[in-house]
């Protein structure tokens, strides 16, 4: 399933990763251990979603692991919300640096791409200018050797006609 599809709609999102955290909430609450699956959810959701849609969907993932984790009722204390709070910046974090992780290896594809651009041209230019010094170094090799060679027969014709037209 491509990430271009996921990118289009977001019912299709919805669609997507809804039924995978709806499993995710379930094993949360039977068992905490579960919760070694947001080491795979969080970066999926970003690898699959641009960050303005992955965002509001990571919250959401935090959400369950929160009410989850708390057993569905949670006890609204300061305790309850500093952990909410810090469950919500860490996942905030956790999304920009995944974002800023895929924006620098798209970046890197594209210069990989311009890259192996660039060595083909080079690569042509280096066959033509192989060519071309190959045509000079002919060029100079027929005048060196062919036309010696016709200077001196045309030499040799002028001194047996000189020679002949004197005797």
């Amino acid at each position: 399933l491509g990430r271009e599809r996921l990118y289009r709609s977001l019912p299709f999102s919805l669609g997507y990763f809804l039924p995978g955290w709806a499993l995710y909430a379930v094993l949360l609450d039977i068992h905490p251990v579960a919760n070694a699956l947001a080491a795979v959810l969080y970066p999926f959701t970003f690898s699959m979603l641009p960050t303005r849609r992955a965002l509001p969907f990571s919250l959401v993932l935090t959400a369950l692991m929160f009410f989850a984790g708390e057993g569905w009722s949670p006890t609204i204390d300061a305790g309850t919300i500093a952990s909410a709070a810090l469950i919500t910046i860490s996942s905030a974090m956790l999304a920009l640096f995944i974002d800023a992780i895929i924006r620098q290896s798209e970046e890197r594809k594209r210069l990989i791409v311009e890259l192996e651009a660039a060595r083909e041209s080079l690569a042509r230019a280096e066959r033509q200018a192989g060519m071309l010094e190959e045509r000079q170094r002919l060029a100079q090799e027929i005048h060196d050797t062919v036309a010696q060679g016709f200077v001196g027969i045309v030499t040799n014709l002028e001194a047996a006609e000189a020679a002949l037209g004197t005797g």
